[in-house]
């Protein structure tokens, strides 16, 4: 049976306002019964997580255990969202963790916001590790010799809310979505690309990020037709 493993952030995950049902990957996995879709999202996903700098998980082992045939990959907004702060890093996580013990998390981010502007470098993860780490994930599945292909989902353009309350984003967006051309230029037959979002309408979102139904379509769609033109 061929093995689809399915990695990526909370865009491909269900939430309020998006049932399961309506999600790119269940209907990709009602188009393809006789395939075995493997579900590995987490919300909040960077590309670190990828290559396992992360504490939370290792998807590259994953990768090496699964043995899949294809892999599709959704990441990278939360990677390059512009933040007020990177509140990752051990001093802001801690001054947080005390505000919230304090029970004045609220009047923390009020300071933060009044303080800080989001800058286009101020991210969880900075373009050339981003980079960095979309190649070294690449070289572990190239490394399987199960895995044929991979798909980058690029990263969507938003709505017109989140691009006004942070002005960089967008450039971020299609600064980060080069490293996904590099790849497939890097690795043709290999590597290909999908996007899916790359028109900026707020139809296609229940809060400018996240995907509805309509949007799950387009995902959905040319992700069908990748596979269905793969020899597996």
């Amino acid at each position: 049976m061929v093995k689809v493993l399915c990695v990526g952030d909370s865009l491909g995950l269900p939430r309020d306002g998006v049932t399961y049902e309506n999600t790119w990957f269940y209907k990709i996995k009602i188009k393809y019964p006789n395939y075995d879709f493997i579900y590995k999202f987490k919300r909040s996903l960077t590309s670190l997580d990828l290559v396992g700098k992360s504490k939370k998980d290792y998807l590259g082992d994953y990768s090496l255990y699964y043995r899949p045939d294809v892999v599709i990959v959704q990441v990278g907004i939360c990677d390059c969202a512009p933040r007020y702060i990177n509140d990752t890093k051990p001093f802001w996580m801690g001054l947080k963790f005390l505000f919230r013990k304090l029970r004045m998390e609220g009047f923390f981010w009020y300071i933060i916001k009044k303080t800080f502007k989001r800058g286009a470098n101020s991210v969880y993860v900075p373009f050339n590790d981003f980079r960095n780490n979309i190649i070294g994930y690449v070289d572990i599945l190239k490394s399987l010799k199960a895995v044929k292909h991979i798909v980058f989902v690029k990263i969507g353009i938003p709505g017109a809310s989140p691009r006004k309350s942070s002005p960089n984003l967008l450039n971020n967006i299609l600064r980060y979505n080069k490293v996904f051309d590099e790849m497939q230029q890097l690795y043709p037959g290999f590597v290909d690309v999908v996007d899916p979002l790359c028109v900026e309408d707020d139809k296609y979102y229940v809060d400018g990020y996240h995907t509805n139904s309509i949007g799950a379509d387009l995902v959905y769609s040319q992700l069908s037709s990748k596979l269905g033109n793969y020899s597996l």
